[in-house]
């Protein structure tokens, strides 16, 4: 049978979260999962490729896009989620032939990287590999009772209101973050909870993101890294239970190296699955970031990835890093989906593969940050 791939508009928004639903057997409907994304616009509705049978929606694929700010640098990201077949056409190649047709599009619309959550050797089919790195830090009320305060602003911790400007001007501040169209909706991620830290004189100083149910905090903004600090206190305090909180990148900051005096666990975990398309400028920025925020030796390792037309030159001078591609001999060669566990982890490259000497400079620049927090994910 020849089923035709198209794009849904926004006439087919309520089908296409009620079959997600019926779906994936969510308590939600997905536009209270994910509010960002699915929208009753053709905008955001074109982004699902789907297959009719009988004149109804029998599988989907959601290809999103995502703006992923690495310092000065910004990356076009394609986030797929919502992949699903009905249960009674599954087996029948629906998805592959979604996917097949999403890999395609990327192309067309020249993304550089992609994220996508699931299960890993499903994916790897298409050229996704589960890497990345992700940092869940863990802090109960025995961590506190054994801390003082004495060094903590006084904050308060309240549900928030609407001053979103405060709140989204301080996340992108942040070295690493996505680029939000929509951060009230994206803050609404799962029906989270957001609760704004406020100082003395009522000023808007941090917010957090969090599932009181899951005792975890998704994301977690401020400026001062002592706020940070005081409103994980808080929240611990307040409920009485331990609380994690997510780390998107596990790059280093100065709010995870106050959080790691406190807490009781520190666990770095893969960041989900992810697939690099243009791996010149992709590793020109992380490199450049990874030199400029943690005090990288000097030198440069050259590295070939299967099926790339050029071996591309990654080069650390000082706080200044970079990716060119040469045709000079690599000192490292592998697949692509090895070469994405290697340079982005979570473990470091000898425990991925054997490094030759010409490349063991990897082992201390690697892994390069490659994650985004769980309010973006799709």
């Amino acid at each position: 049978m020849t089923d035709r791939i198209e794009h849904l508009t926004a006439a087919d928004y309520e089908e296409c979260v009620t079959f997600l639903q019926y779906s994936f057997g969510d308590t939600l409907r997905f536009d209270e999962v994910l509010p960002a994304v699915y929208q009753p616009t053709d905008q955001w509705m074109h982004c699902n490729l789907a297959i009719r049978r009988e004149g109804r929606i029998a599988a989907v694929v959601g290809a999103f896009p995502i703006t992923w700010q690495v310092g000065e640098r910004t990356l076009k990201m394609v986030g797929i989620g919502g992949v699903s077949v009905d249960p009674k056409y599954r087996r029948q190649g629906l998805m592959n032939k979604l996917m097949d047709r999403a890999v395609e599009w990327i192309g067309e619309e020249d993304y550089q990287l992609s994220y996508l959550g699931g299960q890993r050797q499903r994916y790897r089919y298409w050229g996704w590999e589960r890497c990345g790195t992700e940092l869940s830090m863990e802090l109960s009320p025995r961590n506190i009772r054994h801390e003082s305060d004495e060094p903590l602003p006084r904050i308060t911790l309240e549900p928030a209101g609407d001053e979103m400007d405060d709140w989204e001007a301080m996340h992108n501040r942040q070295p690493i973050h996505c680029v939000r169209a929509d951060f009230v909706n994206n803050i609404r991620w799962r029906r989270a909870e957001t609760l704004v830290a406020r100082s003395k004189q009522g000023e808007a100083v941090g917010y957090l993101v969090m599932h009181e149910n899951e005792n975890a905090v998704h994301e977690l903004v401020c400026d001062d890294p002592l706020v940070g600090v005081a409103m994980m206190r808080k929240l611990v305090e307040t409920h009485d239970k331990a609380f994690t909180v997510d780390v998107a990148t596990a790059s280093p900051s100065p709010l995870t190296e106050a959080l790691g005096q406190i807490v009781e666990t520190t666990t770095v975990d893969h960041a989900h699955n992810w697939q690099v398309f243009d791996w010149s400028n992709v590793l020109d920025a992380l490199v450049d970031h990874q030199a400029k925020h943690r005090n990288l030796p000097s030198g440069e390792v050259v590295i070939a990835i299967e099926g790339q037309p050029h071996a591309l030159r990654l080069s650390v001078d000082g706080d200044t890093g970079q990716c060119v591609s040469t045709d000079d001999p690599p000192a490292l060669t592998l697949d692509a989906c090895t070469m994405l566990r290697v340079l982005f982890g979570p473990t470091s490259p000898a425990l991925v593969t054997a490094v030759p000497p010409e490349a063991a400079l990897l082992e201390a620049w690697c892994p390069l940050p490659m994650g985004i927090p769980r309010l973006d994910w799709v």
